[in-house]
């Protein structure tokens, strides 16, 4: 699955529960400013943007930065839930991926302890929606 854009890449390479990146595709200006660490977990394949683009669905601005990746796993709701304080967003059928994007945005804002999204009627947690989350999955 493809992440793109500075912060939703940013913030997956740096969630320690994503697992190692499959592929990571930058500009130069973008690779120089990955941090060092990254240089003995992937390979970052420096490209001109347009090739970027060519590997990333029809209208994807990805500010740079492209990363495929395996997916988060789910977390079990009792993983969520326990101590029952704080707050758990639960979306119902809300299938579009910038909306959903925004909501974690603004569950991240306000602090909710997790999100839960149903696995049918619900988009895929990458591309679009990563991008308008910057960075809040």
């Amino acid at each position: 699955m493809w992440l793109w854009g500075r912060h939703a890449v940013e913030a997956a390479l740096a969630n320690p529960l994503r697992g190692a990146p499959l592929r990571l595709l930058a500009t130069p200006e973008r690779a120089r400013e990955l941090p060092d660490a990254l240089a003995g977990v992937v390979r970052v394949e420096v490209l001109p943007p347009a090739e970027i683009a060519r590997a990333l669905p029809p209208g994807a601005a990805h500010q740079g930065l492209a990363l495929k990746t395996a997916p988060l796993e789910p977390a079990e709701i009792a993983a969520v839930a326990t101590p029952a304080s704080g707050v758990i967003v639960v979306l119902d059928q809300i299938t579009d991926p910038q909306n959903v994007g925004a909501i974690f945005r603004s569950a991240a804002a306000f602090g909710a302890r997790a999100i839960v999204l149903q696995e049918r009627h619900a988009p895929a947690l990458a591309g679009a929606l990563a991008k308008a989350a910057a960075g809040a999955i």
